[in-house]
């Protein structure tokens, strides 16, 4: 057994999972890298995000703010763990014509808690990537045109847009000040 320790947790996994789900630990790692590793775009998701504000993150800019980013990011997260549990009855609804859903509240000292949630559903990832294999990326989820395979790089081509609209926010916000 391997052990990566990562936020003051330790995560195995068995030598036959390492072995045996090449593209899979490939996804995995995109997620990771982008997350908090050293991404070929630049500066990382962690990176990126500890220098904002409670009060920079609701700041809005051409109607969205940085908040609104990282809500979408947390959304298509939480939408696509869902669908790869293949839970019969979707509990989220993306029927927003900006793909996320709207935020029920706008409580700005509700920052944190949207980075620990982030924290959150990139711990879910990886613990659902380590117990399976990669014959899951071929499947079409339920309700869904694409396979999963598909349906996890739009997720992190989306997660890459998202970051880069938080760094022109939070360039343009801290310029207009």
């Amino acid at each position: 057994m391997t052990a990566r320790v990562r936020s003051g947790r330790v995560r195995t996994r068995s030598a036959a999972t390492t072995l045996h789900n090449k593209e899979l630990r490939f996804i995995l790692g995109r997620f990771t890298e982008i997350y908090e590793g050293n991404p070929s775009f630049g500066r990382c998701a962690v990176q990126i995000l500890a220098p904002v504000t409670d009060e920079l993150a609701f700041q809005k800019w051409q109607g969205l703010s940085i908040h609104d980013a990282v809500w979408r990011m947390i959304s298509w997260r939480e939408h696509l763990l869902e669908l790869l549990q293949q839970k019969q009855q979707l509990e989220l609804q993306y029927t927003d014509p900006f793909d996320w859903r709207l935020m029920r509240y706008r409580d700005k000292t509700m920052w944190q808690m949207l980075l620990d949630r982030l924290q959150t559903t990139q711990d879910n990832l990886e613990n659902f990537f380590l117990k399976w294999g990669d014959e899951i990326l071929e499947k079409r989820a339920a309700g869904q045109e694409k396979n999963f395979r598909q349906l996890l790089h739009n997720v992190l081509d989306n997660h890459v847009h998202c970051l880069a609209q938080v760094q022109l926010f939070h360039q343009v916000l801290m310029h207009s000040r």
